[in-house]
């Protein structure tokens, strides 16, 4: 079990493969797969036991929060059995409408400080080849907010309340997430702004 923390993590990288991603998200018009963090955390664990190291969270600070959406960075410590030690540190993300926002964003972070320390391929695409899509004239970013503040209260066939609330949950999502509802709405309800 001698030898330095970095050869340590190295015979980890080494003994741990590809992992194919095992879940599956389908909201509205959002699909995709991803690496479930039990997954990673059965195969990376056993591996670690062997070379003697340990990860925990060193320190956590929120750069984002909102009403349904957390931003945190998070240092973890990486140390083995005889002392030594290296810090990673990632950011996590978590978006929930009801209790569970911490705890997606420090799952986020988890995950991605193994698998980045690791190395872990999971077949992911380079996000860098990915065009984002253009915004077009009418796109959510030239529509006026009484503009879609009405779409919200047709939507809701003139209850204010409820038009409120769907409207205050909008705003705090991105941009790209914006545009699909406002596109999906204005399908769903046959007019245009």
């Amino acid at each position: 079990m001698m030898g330095n923390i970095y050869e340590k993590i190295a015979n980890v990288m080494k003994n741990v493969d590809y992992m194919k991603k095992d879940g599956d998200v389908e909201f509205k018009n959002t699909k995709y797969k991803y690496l479930s963090a039990e997954k990673i955390v059965s195969n990376i664990r056993k591996e670690m036991i062997k070379e003697g190291l340990v990860i925990y969270p060193e320190k956590t600070e929120v750069t984002n929060q909102t009403q349904y959406e957390k931003d945190i960075l998070v240092t973890y410590r990486i140390a083995d059995i005889e002392g030594n030690s290296i810090t990673v540190q990632v950011p996590g993300g978590g978006y929930d409408t009801t209790d569970k926002k911490t705890y997606k964003a420090m799952t986020g972070a988890y995950k991605y400080a193994l698998r980045q320390t690791f190395m872990i391929e999971t077949g992911d695409d380079d996000p860098d080849k990915t065009p984002s899509k253009p915004i077009t004239d009418k796109s959510v970013n030239k529509m006026t907010t009484g503009d879609i503040k009405r779409l919200f209260l047709k939507k809701h066939n003139g209850d204010k309340e409820e038009a409120k609330k769907d409207y205050d949950m909008f705003n705090d999502l991105d941009e790209e997430t914006k545009q699909d509802i406002i596109n999906k709405m204005k399908e769903d309800l046959d007019v245009s702004l």
